[in-house]
């Protein structure tokens, strides 16, 4: 591959990597994420989070 081609895959790549941790994630007691927020909207995130929470962590 030319430079500029490796250069742009390495630039989409970083792209793409950043998307995914610049989201707010769930990740169960054993260090697996579980679930992924995409779309987060301020005033319903915690309500979400919090209704998410029995099923990510069980007693």
């Amino acid at each position: 591959m030319p430079t500029t081609a490796v250069t742009e895959l390495k630039k989409l790549w970083e792209k793409n990597l950043w998307e995914l941790f610049d989201r707010p994630i769930a990740i169960d007691p054993d260090g697996r994420i579980e679930e992924v927020y995409c779309k987060v909207k301020a005033e319903s995130h915690a309500a979400e989070i919090l209704a998410d929470l029995p099923d990510l962590w069980p007693e």
